[in-house]
């Protein structure tokens, strides 16, 4: 137990420490084109991730939510609650990329759905003789959030005198998903090229709608494994109880002696992995 209160200020002092240091970074502008990629940091990438998953959260939210956990985290261990502590430590550690990610994963998957239904009205506008603008205005207008809302401010990127293309590029920016890249550039090419951008526009949207259905297709196919993955997962513990329930005290050992906690946590773990492993084998990425 002493152990592991230094372990956990030293990982608090190294969060603070990272923060301090990223925030000293110099950031470039959306004006300012690095001439090579930029790699990115840990805290970028995520502050990038909940620009996409809708939220105004900035990298000194996770340094925050961090610190916090692990403070906790070293209270609840000083008191002697050590498997609290680690619950804690973690939570304030994962937890917030955990919740980041699932908000992300939704907020895509509603973004693609909506992204058809947009450019189909696009490419309506187009061909009744409007502009690139009155098109994003339509989609403005009609479509609800969250496609609707970064439309409208691709339309006041427009207005101000933004090109379409560079205003699309920076939604794409904010928005993340893959299909919304193939619109950015269509855009770039009518604007340097011309080009007959309404039937582009249809063509894009007929290809997600394939794109989906052949997914939803994959992701019924691919039910039996996912089912069966999280029944072998669940099955350990299940049993675990049942046996707990017919004979009180019989994993006792696992619990009082750290032996048996190494040996309950290496479980844990290779059921963790093995989990995954399968979910990762049965699960099929959007193209």
């Amino acid at each position: 137990m002493l152990m592991l209160i230094p372990v956990l200020v030293f990982c608090a002092a190294c969060l603070a420490a990272i923060g301090v240091l990223d925030f000293r970074r110099p950031r470039t502008g959306p004006e300012q084109e690095p001439a090579e990629p930029v790699h990115q940091s840990f805290l970028e990438r995520w502050e990038q991730a909940a620009m996409q998953a809708g939220l105004p959260w900035r990298r000194s939210t996770y340094i925050s939510f961090a610190v916090s956990g692990l403070f906790l985290a070293t209270l609840l261990a000083l008191i002697g609650y050590i498997v609290p502590a680690v619950l804690a430590a973690a939570a304030g550690l994962i937890g917030p990329l955990q919740y980041v990610q699932r908000l992300r994963a939704g907020r895509a998957a509603q973004l693609t759905r909506q992204l058809p239904q947009a450019l189909f009205l696009a490419g309506s506008v187009l061909r009744a003789g409007g502009t690139l603008l009155q098109a994003v205005d339509a989609v403005a207008t009609e479509l609800p959030a969250p496609l609707g809302e970064e439309f409208r401010r691709v339309l006041e990127q427009m207005l101000l005198g933004m090109p379409a293309h560079e205003a699309m590029a920076e939604a794409q920016a904010r928005i993340g998903i893959g299909e919304f890249a193939a619109v950015v550039v269509a855009v770039r090419i009518n604007a340097e090229l011309g080009g007959n951008l309404a039937h582009i526009f249809d063509q894009i949207g007929r290809a997600i709608i394939d794109s989906q259905n052949a997914q939803r297709t994959i992701t019924a196919f691919t039910t039996e494994g996912r089912m069966s993955a999280n029944i072998i997962a669940a099955l350990p513990f299940v049993v675990m109880g049942l046996m707990q329930l017919l004979s009180p005290g019989y994993f006792e050992p696992l619990f009082s002696t750290w032996a048996g906690r190494l040996i309950l946590g290496g479980c844990v773990g290779a059921i963790f992995i093995g989990w995954r492993t399968v979910r990762r084998m049965v699960t099929v990425r959007p193209f």
